[in-house]
């Protein structure tokens, strides 16, 4: 089984490199923390955003590991890599997205997925084609009336309900027109819209 400590132990490892390298840009708040004092309905880890089917359906490398070796994967090597694991956050597409995190982290992906979990989040900022929160929210008025701009119950509206719905996220992604643009997908998965 997934040793739970796994989490704990890579949020203070990132802890001490973010320190270490970026300090002086801004300190490292732990999210995992739970004596902090901010809300803890307010933090996201990697566990929030890991999507483990994403993973492994992206690399031929992956696809004989199992739960734990592809999880031990992500930690020691594909969040470095900027592999993409996740439906709302891509490290290159958040770079190149926006000017100044591509001007303070580069390519350093490890940097540019502890900026997302600890303040590019919460401020609302697209990290992948498929996600947009603010985007999400114009869009799904029942959904904005109902949780405003509380992107953790946003982002858990999006993964319970949206994607099965097949709700707009993204200008960059329309589940509905990429479905009726690939009708061999469409016969191998129907309506099953998450799966897209």
């Amino acid at each position: 089984s997934l040793d739970q400590n796994w989490g704990k132990k890579i949020a203070q490892d990132i802890n001490h490199t973010y320190n270490s390298v970026y300090g002086v840009l801004r300190p490292f708040k732990d999210v995992n923390n739970k004596n902090n004092n901010s809300n803890n309905s307010k933090k996201i880890s990697l566990n929030d955003i890991y999507s483990p089917d994403i993973y492994i359906s992206k690399y031929g490398d992956l696809q004989k590991m199992n739960p734990e070796e592809l999880y031990n994967h992500l930690i020691r090597y594909g969040i470095k890599e900027g592999r993409v694991f996740s439906y709302i956050f891509d490290a290159k597409f958040y770079a190149n997205k926006y000017a100044d995190l591509k001007s303070a982290y580069g390519n350093d992906y490890m940097a540019l997925f502890n900026h997302y979990i600890t303040w590019g989040f919460f401020e609302g900022r697209q990290a992948s084609a498929i996600y947009d929160p603010n985007y999400y929210l114009e869009n799904n008025l029942d959904v904005k009336n109902t949780l405003g701009n509380d992107y953790k119950s946003v982002l858990n509206h999006f993964f319970r309900f949206g994607m099965k719905e097949g709700r707009l996220a993204s200008k960059d992604f329309n589940v509905k027109i990429y479905k009726e643009k690939n009708p061999d997908i469409k016969k191998s998965l129907k309506d099953d819209m998450q799966a897209y």
